[in-house]
Formats: structure tokens, C-alpha cells, sequence
């Protein structure tokens, strides 16, 4: 049986099929007899497919994420007028039935997890929406070319994504490692048939995507919480020839901050100081070696 994604015949839909390829071996992957997975011939890696829009590598459970995948259509809609109040820990009187069912909050009335981390994700899209070096860059993508196929590396709930909603012919594909942005994205995407974006749950240094599947790739602070070099060589290695990779990294502070509050850090050697790298010169450095790609890093 034909999978969702190949089924939907609709303009502005697209196949991520052509995209993807098994993040262990590389080999081409395939359409199994049971619905909604995908198998690697050489190494039986499998996927599986929650809906037309997303897909997982993973294949570890996640109760979270199942309880947003069971939301009705439309409950995005009357979640979201409570956002802020989640977020602050107020407390809800009207619509506490729906949020409750939802499982953003308890019994008590208190914000469980899953709750604060919808939260986050919201507050993040506003973030975004007071002014973000990155929105500049993604906004030229559609504007650059017709063809542009879009990847943002950590993508979380979509957010920066979903600033070429205006754009609909923009392919578009998101990858994060935690399927509750994820399931959060697809519901929130789920009732606009014109959208075309995918989303991957998978590994940021072992994407499941074949050499040169994008025109253009970003990345908003997921690189500080990633190995570097393997990251920035899987980025360039799914760009294509004369494509785009857009980076906003977090300051030298914010790692320097991580590494104070690590348990037993490493004690600093005697002698005289040497200056920090700066981080963008680094990653350039590192762009460049993996192939010749230049970077735009927005601290």
C-alpha cells in the first residue's frame, strides 16, 4: 500500500521521498508492504510516517507527542489564546476543559510538561517576530530563486520555517531530534493543504537526505548544541552546488556560560592567556574545508 505522502497528489505538496536516503549507508530507501514505513534494502534501517508531513528515523516512542498527534482539527485554534498564560503559569478559567484534554495542563490546573513545552515553542515564534538576523536571510530564499528547496537544521515547531508561508511553491523541510516540536508543527500545518512542508526527525550528523537535496540550508542556534565540525559537514554535504547555508549562532558567552555550570569542569592550565576564536571565522574555516562552501553567521 501506497504511503500518505505518495498518495497525496496535490500541486503544492511535494514528495520528500526524492529527498531522503538512509542516514546509516546512504543507500536509496523504499516503500514497504506495511503502511507508513520505509526500509532500507542494504542495512533494513526503517522509518516511520505520522501523517502526509512527518516522518521519523528515530522510532523511539514518545507519549507526548502521540497525545498531539491525537488532537482533533481545529484545537490548535483554541490553544492558542491561552499560550501566554501557559507560559507564565497563570492560571486559566476559561477553556481550562480544553487545554486539560489536551494535556497542557492537570487535574490541579497545573502546566504539565508537554504544556510548558508548547510554551517555549510559542514564545520562541515571538521571538522571531520582534526582529531576527536570520528572517532577512530566509525571506530572500523564496525571492532568489523559483526552485528554492528549503532545509533548517533544528528546526523545532517550524517557526522560522514558517516565515515563507507567503511563498507557497518554496519546498520546505524541517529536521529536529525531538518529535514534540515536531507533532506540534505537523498539527499546526495540517489544516493548510497548500502548505508544503515537511518535517524529519532524525540526526543533525547523519541526515537521512541524499548529496545536494537543497538550495538552501539554515540554521538557528542548533549548532551550540551540536559537534561542529560533523554537523557543518553533514549541512554542506546535503547543499547543492551554488546553494546557500545561513547560520545564526548563539555568542562566545552562551558556551562559556555552559561551561561554568559543568560538573567537573577541567581546571585552566597556568601560563599566559590566548584570545578566544570567534566563532563565525571558525565555522567559515570549517565551511570552507568540507568543500569550498561560504557561510553567513549571524551572531
Amino acid at each position: 500500500m501506497a504511503m500518505a505522502f505518495l498518495k497525496d497528489t496535490s500541486r503544492s505538496r511535494f514528495s520528500i521521498l526524492k529527498l531522503l536516503s538512509c542516514p546509516r549507508c546512504s543507500q536509496t530507501l523504499h516503500e514497504e508492504s506495511v503502511e507508513s514505513r520505509l526500509t532500507c534494502a542494504s542495512c533494513r534501517t526503517t522509518a516511520r510516517q505520522f501523517g502526509p508531513r512527518l516522518v521519523d528515523f528515530s522510532g523511539e516512542d514518545c507519549p507526548e507527542a502521540q497525545a498531539i498527534f491525537q488532537w482533533p482539527s481545529g484545537l490548535w485554534q483554541e490553544i492558542e489564546p491561552h499560550l501566554d498564560d501557559l507560559r507564565d503559569g497563570r492560571p486559566i478559567r476559561d477553556g481550562a476543559a480544553t487545554l486539560q484534554d489536551a494535556g497542557l495542563i492537570d487535574a490541579t490546573g497545573m502546566v504539565t510538561r508537554l504544556g510548558r513545552s508548547i510554551a517555549y515553542h510559542e514564545l520562541e515564534k515571538q521571538w522571531q517576530k520582534r526582529g531576527d538576523p536570520l528572517r532577512d536571510v530566509v525571506e530572500s530564499v523564496a525571492a532568489s530563486r523559483e526552485d528554492a528547496r528549503v532545509l533548517d537544521v533544528g528546526c523545532g515547531a517550524g517557526t522560522t520555517l514558517s516565515l515563507l508561508d507567503r511563498f507557497r511553491d518554496a519546498e520546505r523541510v524541517g529536521l529536529d531530534c525531538d518529535l514534540v516540536p515536531l507533532a506540534l508543527a505537523d498539527r499546526i500545518h495540517n489544516d493548510d493543504v497548500r502548505n508544503c512542508t515537511m518535517f524529519v526527525r532524525g540526526d543533525a550528523i547523519a541526515m537521512p537526505f541524499r548529496d545536494g537535496a537543497f538550495s538552501h540550508v539554515l540554521s538557528r542556534v542548533s549548532l551550540n548544541y551540536l559537534p561542529q565540525p560533523r554537523a557543518l559537514r553533514e549541512m554542506t554535504r546535503v547543499l547543492a552546488p551554488g546553494g546557500y547555508l545561513a547560520l545564526r549562532i548563539e555568542a562566545l558567552g552562551f558556551d562559556l556560560h555552559g561551561i561554568r555550570k559543568a560538573p567537573g569542569k577541567p581546571r585552566a592550565k597556568p601560563g599566559k592567556p590566548r584570545p578566544l576564536p570567534s566563532p563565525s571565522r571558525t565555522i567559515r574555516k570549517t565551511c570552507e574545508a568540507c568543500g569550498g562552501v561560504r557561510a553567513a553567521c549571524s551572531p
